[in-house]
């Protein structure tokens, strides 16, 4: 289990500990944008950046019968690229402060499934990278997770930063970046798949 996704675990369990408090991330709904990025910044290869990614982000509740998570849960995003390919992530969240910034931890399968073959189609797509093979989710860590609340809660700016390696054909090792990026509203009227956590972080990465 990486340390991110470990330190966010913990956090989510002190908040338990503190004692029942109101949160106003509002699960009632999702927040969307039409113009979010997708960049994959890999050294000693081009970079590729997608813009105008329709995304929706979406929070839930981890919350029990007799056990609540005043200030975690759950959330899901969904991009669709301009090539009508789709990037779907989830993860924990925590509120860094109270109403306003959220700590997010990605789980590995969305890690893995997203991220890791987004690079890897990059790679294989792009001429001018010196590689040839599959990447592994155990060379990526997230470096970054936040969301910033706007005061009144109707507007997120979403902020995912990844870092991984690879070696080229030569055995030479690179860094690998991924960012995620959007500034999204509020929207009532579309129905957020992550308002229940359920079973989702059973296995966290």
């Amino acid at each position: 289990m990486k340390v991110f996704t470990k330190n966010i675990i913990a956090s989510v369990l002190a908040v338990a500990m503190a004692g029942p408090a109101a949160s106003k991330v509002n699960m009632h709904g999702v927040f969307a944008s039409s113009n979010a990025t997708f960049k994959i910044i890999p050294s000693g290869c081009p970079n590729s950046k997608v813009k105008n990614v329709e995304s929706i982000i979406g929070f839930g509740s981890l919350s029990q019968p007799g056990l609540t998570f005043p200030h975690a849960g759950c959330w899901f995003f969904a991009g669709e690229k301009p090539d009508n390919e789709v990037i779907f992530l989830d993860g924990l969240y925590i509120e860094k402060k109270v109403s306003k910034d959220l700590t997010m931890s990605l789980t590995g399968e969305s890690l893995l499934n997203s991220i890791v073959d987004e690079v890897n189609e990059h790679f294989l797509s792009e001429p001018r990278c010196d590689y040839v093979g599959d990447l592994d989710s155990d060379d990526f860590y997230v470096k970054k997770g936040s969301g910033k609340l706007s005061k009144n809660g109707d507007r997120i700016n979403l902020n995912i930063l990844v870092y991984g390696s690879y070696e080229n054909d030569r055995g030479n090792s690179f860094v690998i970046k991924t960012k995620i990026q959007g500034k999204m509203n509020f929207n009532a009227n579309t129905e957020n798949p992550a308002f229940d956590c359920g079973e989702l972080f059973i296995e966290p990465f």
